[in-house]
């Protein structure tokens, strides 16, 4: 089996590849699907190309067909935000949810950043603007989330990000921030299942509203020369 073959681009990422054993009468034997994976099993990046065969286990089981479902991510102008988003799920999914905010956070300022980039450069040059995001004494993660973006939607008059999930999503900020700078989370913020659960779909939300934000400034404004 070759991916590429399928129509899947050689650089994109697989996130998950299922088989699904499609049978008339599940009460006589089939065969499971069942992967080659040589020496060394490895998912991460996923291989490209693969062996698999019928197994049945030393019973007599009729043909049948299955089929192959897989999910990935193409490069492009949201590669590095979807990756982490990505992988903030895998992390949840997998019952890691220490793993969760990190992942999460960036896939949404890395989102946001670039749509607020798109709407402050309505005004200003690009340089100054760019200044304005990135700079030490400029318009930090925080200020944007919580002052900029309420600014952008009143001026473009489109929906703001709900106050419920704003609050979300600067909780998760706090949390990034706690993990990233002392390597770990203080025994006075635990994270349980649904706060891992909670952010990971603000995080969601603020990816597509990330999106939406950009697609209205680019579709009805004109940035600055």
């Amino acid at each position: 089996m070759d991916l590429t073959e399928l129509g899947i681009p050689a650089e994109a990422e697989v996130l998950n590849a299922e088989f699904v054993t499609l049978v008339n009468d599940l009460d006589q034997p089939f065969p499971s699907p069942a992967i080659m994976a040589g020496q060394v099993l490895r998912f991460d990046p996923f291989p490209r190309k693969f062996a698999f065969y019928g197994a049945d286990f030393g019973k007599k089981a009729d043909p049948c067909k299955v089929q192959l479902t897989v999910t990935w991510l193409a490069h492009g102008q949201d590669e590095v935000p979807l990756h982490h988003l990505a992988e903030a799920g895998r992390q949840f999914a997998a019952g890691r949810y220490k793993g969760v905010p990190v992942s999460a956070n960036i896939a949404v300022e890395s989102a946001l950043g670039p749509a607020l980039l798109a709407w402050v450069r309505v005004s200003c040059p690009r340089k100054p603007a760019e200044n304005f995001l990135s700079d030490p004494g400029g318009a930090s993660y925080s200020h944007q989330l919580k002052v900029l973006t309420r600014l952008a939607s009143s001026a473009l008059a489109i929906p703001d990000i709900p106050d419920p999930i704003r609050s979300i999503l600067d909780k998760l900020r706090v949390y990034r921030n706690e993990i990233v700078h002392r390597g770990h989370l203080d025994d006075k913020h635990p994270l349980s299942k649904k706060e891992a659960a909670e952010f990971l779909t603000a995080a969601v939300f603020g990816y597509q509203y990330a999106g939406f934000l950009r697609g209205e400034v680019e579709n009805r404004c004109t940035p600055k020369a």
